[in-house]
């Protein structure tokens, strides 16, 4: 019948606060976070989402989302200080559930950032499987309307194994100008437009 037009998008950031990402990682992932929420919270037209992720704390098999920022939420304004490496991690069920629960709250489309070093690792996930599920779990989410980017700090598992945009992070001085060159060349035409203009 037609098409609902919106000049708004959504843009979600997924921090991996696995034990893996302890020390180093865990500290530029969460520079990387707070430099997307500087970016992206000034600006009219963007609905954004933070989110931490990690598993098997309270149970085996469970996966916790940690929730940092949501529209219409209240945190705290240093809410990202808190972000640490804590127990494992199922990235496929983090990244599913986090699309899927930002969906539930918004329309638009949009980007899902995945801050991560790529290593899915908990209780009965690893390996060629755990791989294989990320990848789908991620084609998944870009189904629900996201175009989602891993940035990913110090690899090691290679970031095209699982994801089909990403940015490899080095430093977080490099970030803003990685950001910018990755998507202006890369992300869907309308976001693009949306986030730059």
């Amino acid at each position: 019948m037609g098409q609902v037009k919106t000049n708004k998008i959504c843009v979600g950031v997924l921090i991996d606060e696995s034990g893996s990402m302890g020390g180093e990682e865990i500290e530029k992932a969460r520079q990387a976070a707070i430099f997307l929420n500087e970016v992206f919270k000034k600006m009219s037209g963007v609905e954004l989402f933070i989110y931490g992720h990690s598993a098997d704390i309270r149970f085996s098999g469970a996966t916790e989302i940690n929730v940092y920022k949501e529209p219409g939420k209240v945190t705290d304004m240093y809410a990202l200080g808190s972000v640490h490496a804590r127990s494992e991690n199922r990235d496929g069920t983090a990244i599913l559930a986090t699309a899927q629960r930002i969906r539930k709250r918004t329309k638009n489309n949009g980007i899902l950032f995945v801050l991560s070093d790529g290593g899915p690792c908990a209780r009965g996930y690893h390996g060629a499987s755990a791989i294989a599920d990320v990848r789908k779990k991620v084609h998944e989410a870009e189904n629900l309307g996201f175009q989602v980017i891993q940035i990913s700090i110090n690899t090691c598992v290679p970031s095209k194994d699982m994801f089909n945009h990403y940015i490899t992070m080095t430093d977080i001085k490099n970030l803003p100008k990685d950001m910018v060159t990755y998507m202006s060349r890369k992300v869907d035409h309308l976001i693009k437009e949306r986030v730059f203009v």
